[in-house]
């Protein structure tokens, strides 16, 4: 209803609401079915979603080659497509994995299988030998992209009812993995528990949104999830879902009475005592006031038109805390709910229709004839022409577009290819693998201020730890050199007084006409006066020269300022590189000037990586001292 009268429902108006969580899946795939535009909103929908399941498979299948149920799983999705017919044979008589990675391969496949399947197969199991082979060397984006690009796992999925969701969760996945990635994690194994974990503790994450579908779709959550929230039309499915109340062990504690057990008889039953009863009677008050409280939450949320839905049975109660269910309880409060009739009934003001069956349309009458599909087979028969193009971003880390402005053919290496560079390394000389103390001593230093004390509190023994990989004379180097850089850092400006709020490795999001950077700022230190100030720490051993490596350092900061804009809506009144070991402070200007020129720079050099994905394109930069793919680098100019 609105203020110029009545209008016909849309999607939009719609929201299911749940008691539980459990039966949510079986309403998606009706609802895939019909056709019926939905999303699943803060619960657990995403991570329980196909197209998330079979990622988990894939890093499973990568992790562990004898993973009969994750090769499966795989095989059934969009990534290979197989019938069940095709499962089947293929595991016949030896099991799945010994069918699949035996090295007789391709021709010896049973003739069961279609030779469009087998060639699917083949090509799965080409893919698989390579990533399993590589994954020490790939990042786990790049290694899902790979495998996207090379079954066609994206256009397939787009082809699958739902398939727009289904992309939108896939970025949203996308987005999870450079997350991890970005923390240091590369291994398949840790992601794949990183996964496993959130979905066995049922993390509350909805689905990703699609752009279009905001507005015109039935919403699901569940009833906890819908407080504080209003729709023109509530459905409160599942009415006669029987409640689940809470099993009391044989010893409990009560506030009221501390604890409560109860006793063994001669034959080793537990009996309740008086105590224990009353223990049991109090709780299950609570639990079912609780259900009352939660069904009064549902019904609530409705503004206009308020819909029960439930199968019919046999009401047992004579009372409503004898019930055992919702429906139990609408029965108590409208006896006429039983008889065999339609009718309204009248409660209070209000009237209920009561409505005894519904007969739907069958899927061909719905959709029109020639179109009713068994949803487990459409996979299979897809057959999509491979797409040989690379998947092109705009969203990049602060990380990967400086190592590009630095080195852009170091950056095809680390984050286009995803090679590690500590495995790179190992042709390095000693001279070079003085980089790698440089970046630990930073990280030590970073971690030491950016503690509860700000730095303030030391203990030598919990940082020692840390440089155990160098030498002797190395770590009694490290330890001074780290103590120097902390009293430097306790003497200046930057280490925040009593009055100054402190933000250390402060995440952001800077969106830059499309661009998406993502990064962390080393320190931002808020004053009582509303003024606020951006540092970034280095650890050089001194101040570099006028040129590339400090422009990259300004550079740096202006990006910094450009994101504290957009989240507070201002510039930092200052804004500072700090050497650290020195003991230098170098200003940074934020003129109009130096921010417009650093925009400039990020939209080219995002430009520039989006479009070009050959080594060709990724020439060297010009300080090679400290690189540990320099290595490479002179291989690949020997043989070129």
């Amino acid at each position: 209803r609105e203020a110029g009268g009545a209008r016909p429902v849309q999607y939009r108006d719609l929201a299911l609401l749940f008691r539980a969580r459990t039966n949510i899946k079986l309403f998606e795939e009706a609802f895939i079915t019909y056709r019926i535009p939905y999303i699943v909103n803060a619960g657990t929908g995403f991570y329980a979603r196909q197209e998330i399941q079979d990622q988990l498979n894939l890093v499973r299948l990568v992790e562990c080659k004898d993973d009969a149920l994750a090769l499966a799983g795989v095989l059934r999705s969009p990534f290979c497509q197989l019938s069940d017919a095709a499962l089947f044979w293929l595991g016949y008589p030896d099991g799945l994995t010994q069918g699949f990675f035996k090295e007789k391969g391709f021709p010896h496949f049973s003739s069961e299988i279609s030779l469009q399947e087998k060639a699917r197969i083949a090509r799965l199991h080409n893919l698989l030998e390579l990533l399993v082979k590589n994954a020490h060397l790939l990042s786990i984006p790049t290694l899902l992209r790979i495998a996207w690009e090379e079954t066609g796992y994206l256009e397939t999925v787009a082809a699958l009812p739902g398939g727009e969701r289904s992309l939108a969760n896939l970025e949203k996945l996308m987005l999870r993995a450079e997350e991890f990635a970005a923390k240091g994690y590369s291994e398949v194994g840790e992601f794949g528990d990183f996964l496993r974990h959130l979905s066995a503790l049922e993390v509350r994450e909805g689905e990703a949104s699609v752009s279009n579908e905001q507005g015109n779709v039935v919403q699901m959550m569940t009833v906890h999830a819908a407080k504080g929230l209003e729709f023109p039309v509530v459905v409160l499915p599942e009415l006669e879902r029987k409640f689940s109340l809470i099993r009391r062990s044989p010893v409990t504690f009560h506030k009221n009475w501390g604890v409560v057990h109860k006793v063994r008889d001669q034959e080793g039953k537990w009996l309740d005592t008086d105590l224990t009863l009353k223990a049991k009677a109090t709780e299950e008050r609570a639990e079912i006031s609780e259900l009352k409280r939660l069904f009064y939450v549902g019904m609530t949320r409705a503004r206009d038109y308020l819909l029960f839905s439930g199968k019919e049975k046999e009401v047992m109660s004579t009372c409503i805390d004898q019930g055992d269910s919702w429906l139990d309880w609408l029965v108590q409060i409208l006896p006429g709910m039983t008889e065999k009739k339609e009718e309204l009934l009248s409660i209070g003001e209000g009237r209920i229709k009561v409505t005894r069956e519904v007969s739907l349309p069958s899927v061909s009458e719905q959709l029109g004839k020639g179109e009713e599909t068994v949803e487990s087979e459409i996979a299979s028969t897809l057959e999509l022409p491979l797409l040989t193009r690379k998947l092109t971003t705009r969203r990049l880390s602060l990380t990967p577009l400086l190592t590009f402005q630095e080195c852009p053919r170091r950056f095809f290496w680390e984050h286009r290819l995803g090679s590690d560079p500590h495995l790179a390394s190992i042709h390095t000389s000693e001279n070079q693998v003085g980089g790698n103390y440089s970046v630990i001593l930073g990280e030590v230093f970073h971690r030491v201020i950016s503690g509860s004390s700000h730095g303030k509190e030391f203990e030598e023994t919990d940082w020692v730890g840390w440089f155990q990989r160098f030498s002797h004379q190395e770590q009694v180097e490290a330890l001074a050199h780290l103590k120097v850089m902390r009293e430097n850092y306790l003497r200046s400006s930057f280490f925040p007084q009593a009055e100054v709020r402190v933000e250390n490795e402060y995440p952001f999001l800077l969106d830059l006409k499309g661009v998406v950077i993502k990064g962390i700022i080393d320190r931002i230190l808020f004053y009582p006066d509303g003024s606020f100030v951006v540092v970034d720490f280095k650890t050089n051993r001194q101040v570099p020269k006028p040129g590339k490596i400090l422009d990259r350092y300004f550079f740096q900061v202006y990006l910094y300022s450009l994101a504290l804009r957009e989240i507070h809506g201002c510039l930092p009144t200052e804004a500072w590189i700090y050497f650290v070991r020195p003991d230098i402070k170098v200003p940074c200007s934020l003129n109009e000037r130096n921010l417009v020129a650093t925009e400039k720079k990020i939209l080219e050099d995002v430009e520039y990586i989006t479009e070009h994905d050959l080594p060709a394109d990724h020439p060297p930069g010009e300080n090679c001292e400290f690189c540990p793919f320099t290595f490479w680098c002179k291989e690949s100019f020997s043989s070129s």
